[in-house]
């Protein structure tokens, strides 16, 4: 039996949310347990341009009319909630007298962004679709995506907003010690993590896995005069005997800083930028130039594979690998167009990143912890393969400066917002080529 500690399973019931936020959260304790103990919500996000936090007592209601729960038992518990526009990151954990135990899992994230202000709740479950024979009702995964207001679970979803992608207990904030400003202004070094950039791989080249970027890659190949190559897939072994041989398309993005932090003045910076895209440098990520070289395995990728040939053909058996791969080769590429000798590859960079970071976290189709390139599959790979060969990458990158002590935290490294252990990056980093 699970005892009253143990961390709560946070799913969401199907709910309409027409006119404001509305639904329902529904997560599942133990039943000897419930007596006593009070649930807390954790919040935290973006209404009208400015980062929210709070915590409040949920108010357990029993199951609403029309809500279908495949569960239905005594461990379930019920609680109606009305969010006014915004965006939001929600976990649930129950406190006992002074016990409090883990945050529910997964963290739910929704996008409301085009909903009104709230109104009265009214919960009306979705009805099964026309011939399935399976009620309407969550199916719980690792991510919430929401849509028009109406927060969905169910399989087969669609990558969540660009805001809900990045794991924001990466951050991993902290003050490192004193330092000055100026030689008369004491001041604070403070050190935390933000991300950077986003890959995405493909399988189809000029496809994207988030629609709001397809108009930044379309742009991008119209100014070019990119004619879209063919080829591309898995398991295509290219005569070449192997059957794990993968080709990927790649873009890379810089991800824009909406939530600011202490080094960029605690206010929101730069924006979404196309760095590189696989099909503009079709020439060169489509043939395999590489020679051998003693400096091959201090630029080998932990054991994801080599980072030369930087192209889009990898051998390997797990298809999360291969993308994983494929990514650290694109982010090198955006850092550095012109290959390390021997091996002097060129290649046709949109717009250089300018930094570099071997900081990775699988953002779709599961998010992960962050974990540096190179990490042993078996600690994340599990259950994270994509049923159409699309996954999203988040790189994030280390930031450290002196500021004044009052700004030493905001944005992204707010309590709250930016939280701790999530972040295996924070260990030795594995060596940069």
């Amino acid at each position: 039996m699970c005892h009253w500690w143990c961390a709560l399973s946070l799913i969401l019931t199907w709910s309409t949310a027409v006119i404001a936020g509305e639904f329902v959260l529904a997560f599942e304790h133990d039943k000897a347990y419930q007596q006593g103990t009070t649930y807390v919500a954790k919040i935290t996000g973006i209404e009208n341009g400015k980062t929210v936090v709070r915590t409040e007592i949920l108010t357990i209601r029993p199951r609403p009319a029309g809500v279908v729960d495949p569960k239905q038992d005594d461990e379930t518990l019920y609680a109606p909630r009305c969010f006014d526009p915004g965006y939001y990151r929600l976990t649930v954990h129950a406190q006992r007298g002074e016990f409090v135990s883990k945050d529910s899992e997964p963290i739910v994230e929704i996008d409301l962004t085009s909903a009104t202000p709230c109104r009265p709740i009214t919960v009306v479950s979705k009805p099964p679709s026309k011939g399935s024979s399976s009620p309407a009702g969550p199916i719980v995964l690792g991510t919430a995506a929401a849509f028009g207001g109406t927060v969905l679970l169910m399989e087969g979803a669609t990558p969540p907003p660009l805001p809900a992608l990045p794991n924001l207990d990466c951050v991993s904030w902290k003050v490192t010690g004193p330092c000055f400003c100026n030689p008369f202004t004491p001041c604070l070094s403070v050190e935390y993590y933000e991300p950077g950039w986003l890959i995405e791989t493909v399988l189809q080249p000029g496809t994207t896995a988030i629609s709001e970027l397809a108009p930044l890659l379309d742009a991008a190949f119209a100014v070019a005069g990119t004619a879209l190559p063919g080829g591309g897939g898995a398991g295509n072994t290219g005569g070449s005997g192997h059957t794990n041989l993968h080709f990927t398309e790649a873009h890379v993005y810089t991800f824009p800083q909406v939530l600011g932090g202490p080094c960029t003045s605690c206010a929101p910076s730069g924006g979404l930028a196309l760095n590189y895209a696989s099909e503009m440098d079709a020439a060169t990520w489509r043939v395999d130039v590489s020679v051998p070289s003693p400096l091959e395995l201090l630029q080998q990728i932990g054991v994801w594979g080599r980072l030369y040939p930087r192209s889009g053909k990898v051998i390997h058996s797990s298809k999360p690998v291969v993308s994983g791969l494929v990514a650290a080769r694109a982010m090198d590429i955006a850092f550095q167009p012109i290959g390390t000798p021997p091996n002097v590859d060129t290649h046709v960079v949109v717009k250089p990143t300018g930094s570099f970071s071997r900081c990775f976290q699988l953002a779709w189709p599961k998010r992960t912890p962050c974990l540096p390139a190179g990490t042993p599959p078996p600690l994340w790979d599990l259950a994270s393969v994509s049923p159409d060969g699309k996954y999203i990458w988040i790189i994030w990158r280390k930031r450290t400066c002196c500021v004044n002590p009052n700004q030493t935290t905001c944005g992204i490294t707010l309590p709250g917002v930016g939280g701790h252990g999530e972040n295996w990056c924070v260990l030795p980093e594995l060596p940069s080529p």
